[in-house]
Order: C-alpha cells, then sequence, then structure tokens
C-alpha cells in the first residue's frame, strides 16, 4: 500500500473482507487515484488515519451467515474504531452501485467506471467496489 503524503487530502474506500481487504486512496485534489489493491486487513488497520473514510457495509443479512460473513463484519467494526476521530462513513454497496449507476450488479459498473478514469488500470477487481464507494459519496457527501 502506497501511502500518500497527505491522508488530509485524500479519501481512503475500504471494501472489507474475511481476511483481506479491496482498498483505493483516491486524492480530492488532484482527483487521481492514487492507489488501489486487496491487502491483508492487518496492514489496512495499521495503514495511516485518513480524515475522510468510506467503509462498505451490508445491507442485507441472512440468517445463516457463514464465518466468512461474521469476520467480514468484525473487520467492518475495527476499521471503523481504527478511523472514529475522523469522518467515517459506513455505505451498503448494493445502495451504492443502484444509486449511482441504476444498475443492480457490480459488474455492470466496471463498464461505466472504465470510461471514467484512464487510471482504471491501477484498479483491480478486488477494489471495484472501493472505487464505486468513492464515487457515491463525492456524489451525495462532498
Amino acid at each position: 500500500m502506497n501511502l500518500p503524503l497527505y491522508p488530509s487530502k485524500c479519501i481512503l474506500a475500504i471494501d472489507p473482507g474475511s481476511k483481506l481487504s479491496g482498498y483505493v486512496i483516491y486524492c480530492k485534489v488532484t482527483k487521481d487515484i492514487l492507489d488501489a489493491g486487496k491487502i491483508k486487513n492487518q496492514e489496512l488497520l495499521i495503514a495511516a488515519k485518513f480524515d475522510t473514510v468510506i467503509i462498505e457495509t451490508f445491507d442485507y443479512m441472512v440468517q445463516n451467515a457463514g464465518l466468512e460473513v461474521v469476520d467480514a463484519l468484525i473487520w467492518i467494526g475495527r476499521f471503523f474504531q481504527h478511523h472514529k476521530q475522523k469522518s467515517v462513513t459506513l455505505l451498503y454497496g448494493r445502495k451504492a452501485v443502484k444509486d449511482r449507476f441504476g444498475v443492480k450488479k457490480d459488474t455492470d459498473t466496471v463498464k461505466l467506471l472504465k470510461g471514467k478514469y484512464n487510471q482504471l488500470v491501477k484498479v483491480t477487481k478486488d477494489a471495484w467496489q472501493a472505487l464505486l464507494l468513492i464515487h457515491y459519496h463525492l456524489d451525495h457527501y462532498e
């Protein structure tokens, strides 16, 4: 993970998983993607504290949630606690997809995002959802 010099001018978006999480670091000033990828949750937890952090959360829960879902929920809490003194937004991933692009599937958003960013080559499939969270945040909160 390449940390920016000025985290206060950047947004960190996290798509949490049970062991690994997708992330995007977006510069609000230059409107560039500075870094994106998928790393171990522990490494993301010790990353610099950003002023703006967006964490995907679940918008539904099934009764028979597996251990991976429970672990991801625990990591959402850990990321939230780590950044709590800053601006942390929890966003529902499916709502962000539907509201931002009017589509129901994450894969449909990739086609739309490719036209928006020439830097999309930096963003792996694991970080697309985090990039979508940034778009939704910028549309609704900034």
